[in-house]
């Protein structure tokens, strides 16, 4: 008898550790991340439980917002799925981030906890400065590029 996942006797299967021929991944390698993504949503929400919606929301949007995650798109999409999926009553009444050293604390708590997506997640922008323009009217405007 194989192993069953998530103990389920519909979901059992004879486990081999063979690679895919596609992705070059093993099925227990892919288990594997099944789980440690599972443990990390469930760890993200009951990091944001400690902290007030609007805590959350701020930091959310501010870290996507930060140029340098412009390479992280599908980590910032998971924090969304995971804000958007906890009820208002769940998270704390009370703000807690009152300054930048405790946004940079709560920040630092919810990178170690997100899952690594490397395959996903390779594009790091050159810094702008004011290089990009955008025509109107007569006129160029500078804009910085993520704005």
């Amino acid at each position: 008898m194989g192993k069953t996942l998530n103990n389920s006797p519909f979901l059992e299967f004879e486990m081999v550790d063979s690679r895919n021929e596609k992705t070059g991944i093993s099925e227990s390698e892919i288990e594997e991340m099944i789980l440690s993504f599972q443990s990390s949503t469930e760890a993200l929400a009951k990091l944001f439980r400690k902290y007030s919606i609007e805590d959350v929301a701020k930091s959310i949007f501010v870290s996507n917002m930060w140029l340098p995650n412009i390479s992280s798109p599908v980590k910032h999409q998971l924090l969304t799925a995971v804000f958007a999926s906890m009820k208002p009553e769940e998270f704390s009444p009370k703000d807690r981030i009152k300054s930048y050293d405790d946004f940079r604390k709560f920040v630092e708590k919810v990178y170690e906890l997100i899952p690594p997506f490397p395959l996903l997640e390779d594009y790091v922008p050159t810094p702008d400065w004011g290089e990009v323009k955008f025509h109107h009217g007569e006129r160029n405007y500078r804009i910085f590029y993520g704005t």
